[in-house]
């Protein structure tokens, strides 16, 4: 694994989600950078991007639309992957195209639902149990 694939950008207006997303990432092995609005994101990444192997972020934020913030992000690094989070419903998020480099977890998701996304976005091949 690349040190960029160990990096993880977390960005969620709820602290509480970018607390339990960061516990769920150290404890599979990552690093975790965690911003709470759209300009603390887009300053995090414009130092750290070639540390930054995964995005995960919040569909709606109160700033910034996150595929807007995403839009941003990869006019910086183009190649980098992302999981948008959302609690929208099922029906509104499934209206929604993602590329191969951008996956979607409906909120609120399990700790072995978001852990199964990280790896499958990093491309880390998963331990059946």
């Amino acid at each position: 694994m690349t040190e960029a694939a160990k990096t993880i950008l977390v960005i969620d207006d709820e602290k509480l989600v970018c607390k339990m997303m960061t516990r769920v990432a150290n404890t599979l092995g990552y690093d975790v950078i965690t911003c709470t609005s759209s300009a603390a994101a887009l300053r995090a990444f414009t130092t750290m991007h070639k540390s930054i192997g995964l995005i995960i972020i919040d569909l709606v934020m109160p700033d910034m639309y996150g595929t807007d913030l995403l839009s941003e992000l990869r006019a910086i690094n183009p190649n980098v992957k992302a999981l948008i989070s959302s609690g929208l419903s099922n029906q509104e998020s499934q209206k929604m195209e993602y590329s191969e480099t951008t996956g979607f977890i409906q909120k609120p998701f399990t700790i072995s639902e978001i852990s199964a996304k990280i790896h499958r976005a990093l491309n880390v091949a998963e331990v059946s149990h």
